[in-house]
């Protein structure tokens, strides 16, 4: 594990926001590489599942579901 110290402060906002877009794209990349396919299937049913069960607790258990 690395770690890295930036001065931010030093730093205008558009380049913040350009570096910050450019480790989000290479971390996704790099997620995207280290999946098997049945791993990718497995992630994305989880995420559809989950909107699924929220949208469910809002529209049946509006009154006891965490999700607002």
């Amino acid at each position: 594990m690395w770690s890295h110290v930036v001065n931010l402060s030093a730093m205008s906002d558009e380049k913040i926001y350009e570096m910050h877009q450019k480790l989000t794209n290479v971390y996704w990349e790099e997620k995207k590489k280290s999946f098997k396919i049945s791993t990718k299937s497995t992630y994305y049913l989880q995420r559809v599942l989950g909107k699924i069960t929220r949208e469910l607790d809002k529209r049946f258990f509006p009154k006891i579901s965490k999700y607002k």
